[in-house]
């Protein structure tokens, strides 16, 4: 039968309790009526005061109170306590508790480190103490490494998420491209893929980095494949490329190997005649001129304009070139975005673009307009109907991107529209949106729905904004140029 008060629950409690103490071998247990009274008690609350458990063991760290073992480090002893380091770590326990382990019965045990991870294993190990450590761009990447060797899961987690939030951070001391090496050979997809977006989206800013000179050829290599880096010019890449190419002796005694790989990755037709004659009288160029010889030459002959040339060879593709020079970016922005109202927060630019393409008996040079507009608060239109005026709208951002075309023609394209923010005093491309479009008689214009979700334009303090302000650009890359008839206009 069911007790129907409590304290009848209590007494039944207690007769419960008698029963399986009488039946277990452990005599000296009791059940008084303390322990009852805090089974039924509905205002018993648990009172947890793990700060000054933390601070307790924060005291032990380092200390030969109680230390039962000594960790070597290169020559730096630290004072450690078995009890700690067994529940920490799987690793430590299987080093400290383990008999088939010489480690285990010796009173100091060396550890061998790495020469980045020797400085920072004192804060390693006082993170096991108590639970806390301070992170910096330095200093993240070799606790993540003692960390991922010692199975500290939790710190590893702490690490990757500083990492995730400090991606943004100006050239001195930005790593970036470090943490996007570690990504890649650990699996830690969503960091890379963070990692990634920022350095082609911002690659001026990661030239000027100290990870750019001791980069991996590899990952060299792997930039300069991409057509979506974000740059002023070629000829400006080709110089960081050039720094990194003689910046140490070991990468001075495989100059020729790197060169014969990286040199077919630059897109020589992109830079002037003037930038390839300085490439050419360079000492890396005299020195290797089977390697140079080819691309110049090519470049050369491509400025040329001669209509079998282009056929033959093509313009390489575009990067997304900032320099004027160029004349594919056009910047698109919006004083004080959040005071403006809908309908007045559409922003129209104008650009041209020229584009050189090869006709059978000669070389044609045009310059093709393009139209943009962005409704950066939504999309909205009024019309007039029986003298009514009627509208329509969305709650999303929309850009229409407009190209009147010949009938002969039709051009391949692809655009790349980026948004700036700031970070302290650091502006950078905070957003990127990818697209392309084949504009043509029967198709001259592009409608890009949602290219920034709204919400992040509007949120509080959004890092979308510079200074309040919307700040953006639009690159149109005309990739290639499709010839539908054989009437060819200048």
């Amino acid at each position: 039968m069911a007790p129907k008060s409590i304290k009848s629950f209590r007494n039944w409690l207690l007769r419960l309790r008698k029963v399986k103490m009488s039946s277990s071998p452990h005599k000296s247990a009791r059940c008084d009526d303390k322990i009852c009274d805090e089974l039924v008690n509905p205002t018993a609350e648990m009172v947890k005061d793990e700060c000054a458990v933390a601070n307790r063991f924060e005291e032990l760290f380092n200390s030969p109170h109680f230390s039962d073992i000594r960790l070597n480090i290169c020559g730096d002893v630290y004072y450690a306590h078995k009890f700690l380091l067994v529940t920490a770590s799987e690793v430590f326990n299987a080093m400290l508790n383990e008999e088939r382990w010489r480690e285990s019965r010796q009173p100091e045990i060396e550890l061998n480190e790495t020469d980045e991870c020797i400085p920072v294993f004192g804060q390693f190990l006082k993170y096991i103490y108590c639970g806390k450590v301070e992170l910096t761009t330095d200093t993240t990447l070799p606790i993540l490494l003692l960390a991922d060797k010692y199975s500290l899961s939790s710190l590893r987690k702490s690490c990757v998420d500083y990492m995730l939030r400090h991606i943004v951070e100006s050239p001195d001391t930005n790593r970036t491209l470090t943490w996007y090496q570690y990504a890649k050979m650990t699996n830690q997809d969503e960091l890379a893929a963070n990692c990634l977006k920022f350095i082609t989206s911002n690659f001026d800013l990661i030239l000027r980095t100290a990870d750019w000179l001791d980069v991996s050829d590899s990952e060299v290599e792997e930039f300069l494949k991409n057509s979506e880096l974000l740059v002023s010019s070629e000829a400006a890449l080709w110089k960081e490329v050039e720094k990194w190419l003689v910046v140490s002796e070991s990468r001075l005694e495989k100059t020729e190997d790197n060169l014969a790989k990286i040199i077919p990755l630059l897109r020589f037709s992109m830079m002037t005649p003037r930038q390839l004659l300085d490439i050419e009288s360079s000492n890396l160029c005299r020195n290797n001129p089977d390697i140079f010889s080819p691309p110049l030459n090519a470049a050369y002959r491509y400025h040329s304009l001669s209509s079998d040339v282009l056929t033959d060879i093509g313009k390489e593709p575009y990067r997304n070139y900032t320099d004027d020079s160029y004349s594919i970016c056009c910047k698109i922005g919006l004083q004080k975005y959040r005071e403006v109202t809908k309908i007045n927060s559409k922003i129209d630019a104008m650009f041209d673009v020229p584009i050189v393409y090869a006709a059978p008996s000669r070389s044609v040079v045009k310059k093709f307009t393009f139209r943009v507009e962005f409704f950066s608060k939504g999309y909205f239109s009024a019309y007039s109907l029986y003298g009514r005026y009627l509208g329509r709208q969305t709650d999303m951002t929309m850009m229409n991107i407009d190209c009147t075309v010949t009938p002969d023609l039709a051009l391949k394209v692809e655009f790349t529209i980026v948004f700036y923010g700031k970070k302290k005093d650091l502006e950078y491309v905070v957003y990127t949106y990818h697209g392309a479009h084949t504009f043509s008689r029967d198709s001259c214009g592009a409608v890009v729905e949602n290219v920034i979700p709204l919400k992040l334009l509007t949120q509080k303090d959004s890092v979308y904004l510079i200074d309040g302000n919307l700040v953006g650009s639009i690159f149109i890359k005309v990739q290639k140029v499709i010839q539908t008839s054989q009437n060819f206009n200048n």
